[in-house]
């Protein structure tokens, strides 16, 4: 099984590993820029928060589902959200705590973990 984007729905099977990629208009990004990738419960709880760097060659930000973020989650239904933001600053927990500006709208969807066939721990 593999991770699934349609629209702004992902599909990840439990365990599963992947690259999602969120592209930028030409131009709209700066080295300093960084991308905040957020993974909450239905319940509002972050679960996963990834602070990324941009690929200027590319003008994406890329965030990398590594077998430990998604193992530990339980099948169901969780909200993620993405953010563009200017001269970022981070508490050491990974909370934006202070920026110049947002470059885009939040970008919101919904991210399903899947059950993989026969089970995970």
């Amino acid at each position: 099984m593999a991770i699934e984007v349609h629209g702004s729905m992902i599909r990840v099977p439990q365990g599963d590993t992947g690259i999602i990629k969120f592209v930028a208009d030409d131009g709209e990004i700066t080295e300093q820029d960084k991308g905040v990738f957020t993974l909450a419960r239905r319940d509002g709880t972050a679960v996963l928060r990834q602070i990324l760097q941009p690929d200027m060659e590319t003008k994406t930000f890329q965030t990398a589902l590594a077998y430990e973020d998604t193992e530990k989650l339980r099948p169901g239904t969780y909200a993620w959200s993405f953010a563009v933001v200017k001269d970022a600053v981070f508490d050491d927990g990974g909370r934006l705590t202070d920026a110049k500006s947002k470059h885009t709208a939040v970008l919101m969807g919904r991210m399903d973990i899947l059950p993989v066939a026969g089970g995970m721990k």
